[in-house]
């Protein structure tokens, strides 16, 4: 059986077949790290504006050119600091015994990151296009097409699905901490009255 492939087939094999040398170029050890050199950088931001902004405001007397610039200090700076102890630690890594499986795994991290792009790029394109009549051709014969959409749906299922249990999980800890509060109240009232609080 011949396979009739068209153009999106194709882009989408060059998206993870790129993503995937790109990951093995780079190894699971610095792609991994970059990663989280990014959440760092996001947390330093995040927790350390409100402490460095007076210092900053002290020396710039401008108070929007001030923030940009705390900002940018922190984001940056965690950003470069990270970046620079990842190449030293992935440059020593590819020199060890584990230089080969980390080139391995990071191939098979850049072929998962090239299906979650295709994958995020199929959800936002069919958010804008609900109706699968109107996709195009080149789209609508595409061989991984049904691979796809069953990996998007799986995946927009799982977040889902996670979304439901974090709302649940805070409903309930919301009302712990309501029923707390009101036996508190309780014993306070007890207490102020003289009264023997009930046993637990």
């Amino acid at each position: 059986m011949r396979l009739h492939l068209t153009s999106i087939d194709l882009i989408v094999l060059a998206v993870i077949v790129i993503s995937g040398f790109f990951g093995a170029w780079r190894g699971i050890v610095k792609e991994t790290l970059s990663i989280a050199g990014w959440a760092a950088a996001l947390l330093a931001l995040f927790y350390g504006f409100a402490p460095f902004q007076p210092v900053t405001r002290d020396f710039i007397h401008n108070p929007a050119m001030a923030d940009f610039v705390t900002g940018a200090i922190l984001f940056a700076g965690t950003l470069i600091i990270v970046s620079v102890f990842t190449h030293f630690l992935s440059k020593w890594v590819h020199k060890t015994a584990f230089g080969s499986a980390d080139r391995s795994l990071g191939f098979v991290f850049g072929v998962v990151r090239g299906g979650l792009i295709i994958c995020m790029a199929f959800f936002l394109y069919s958010a804008a296009v609900p109706d699968m009549d109107e996709y195009p051709d080149s789209l609508k014969n595409a061989y991984t097409l049904h691979y796809i959409q069953t990996a998007t749906d799986y995946i927009a299922d799982f977040v889902q699905q996670n979304q439901v249990d974090d709302e649940d999980s805070l409903r309930d800890k919301e009302k712990q901490k309501a029923d707390e509060n009101s036996k508190e109240t309780e014993y306070k009232d007890i207490e102020k009255n003289g009264l023997e609080p009930p046993a637990p």
